[in-house]
């Protein structure tokens, strides 16, 4: 596991507040396979800026940006280029999205402004207006977790899978995959096989992935003597560990944030729903239409004493 330099943990100790992941679940099924490690960590450092903005712009220097990524690049040249081939990598792939409302369909770009001042070393970012709910809206379906942990796991494969990991931490702690699943999720080459898939991929999971998840395991599935899946175990994490206090501050304001925006959805929708007329009784009095049915009733009453 890549241990992080002093500065960037007293950088991300500072930022505590925006240091925590919150995405939507379909950002993890991503293709990240032409992704780098430091162009995830740049990539997951972005999102943690954007989640739940008020404003969907922002501006982040870059050796803000190095210092949450844990990048030791020795020039700011070299960071820039990082930073803008993370943004062509992202813009390789398109979200698709659905407006129920007004009966429409499309897909785009998570970012569709990304601009890079060179003269002051700053980053402008803006998320597509179309696309906001990937970061923001966030009320049962998404994945959060702490980016110092995310920087921190070197295997660009074992990053991937803790993405899926922790997508699943507080309902269930057990993920089967087939092998060709792995693949797709994972992103590695066809080409592997066997022990090739065992050394490159599910050891440096294995060994990432402990120290951050408790119980973890990883079992081989099989039909016969081949292998056609894998089965990840651990114990579920209903609270993210070894939380700053700035950190926990932003778990609640970001949760804060969904409950509101779920009460003014439920709001709105109970606004929407027609008017239903009440039963007023005093305009409408009871009138008996038979008055001989209750003597009737009486009478048979009488007749059985």
């Amino acid at each position: 596991m890549t241990e992080l330099t002093t500065e960037s943990r007293q950088a991300q100790l500072s930022l505590g507040g925006h240091t925590i992941v919150k995405v939507d679940n379909g950002l993890n099924s991503f293709d990240y396979s032409g992704f780098t490690k430091i162009e995830l960590n740049v990539f997951m450092a972005l999102c943690a800026q954007l989640v739940e903005k008020e404003s969907d712009t922002i501006t982040i220097p870059l050796s803000q940006l190095r210092e949450l990524t844990g990048y030791t690049a020795t020039t700011r040249e070299r960071m820039a280029k990082v930073v803008m081939s993370t943004y062509y990598k992202v813009t390789n792939v398109n979200i698709a999205y659905v407006d129920t409302e007004n009966d429409k369909e499309g897909a785009g770009h998570l970012f569709y402004n990304f601009e890079l001042d060179r003269k002051n070393m700053s980053l402008e970012v803006s998320v597509n207006p179309k696309l906001t709910w990937v970061l923001n809206d966030l009320e049962n379906s998404y994945t959060m977790y702490l980016l110092p942990d995310f920087v921190e796991i070197h295997n660009k494969y074992a990053k991937i899978m803790y993405m899926h990991l922790m997508q699943w931490r507080t309902s269930t702690a057990t993920l089967e995959f087939t092998v060709d699943k792995l693949r797709q999720e994972l992103g590695f080459p066809k080409s592997y096989r066997g022990s090739q898939i065992n050394n490159r991929v599910i050891k440096p999971i294995i060994e990432e992935l402990t120290p951050l998840l408790s119980g973890f395991t990883v079992e081989t599935v099989k039909q016969g003597r081949t292998i056609i899946g894998f089965r990840f175990s651990f114990q579920r994490l209903p609270k993210l560990k070894n939380t700053t206090l700035k950190q926990e501050k932003r778990i609640g304001e970001l949760q804060r944030i969904a409950d509101e925006k779920g009460h003014e959805r439920v709001k709105a929708k109970l606004a929407a729903m027609p008017e239903i007329p009440l039963f007023n009784i005093s305009e409408q009095p009871y009138e008996r239409e038979d008055p001989t049915v209750e003597q009737t009733a009486l009478n048979l009453t009488d007749e059985t004493r």
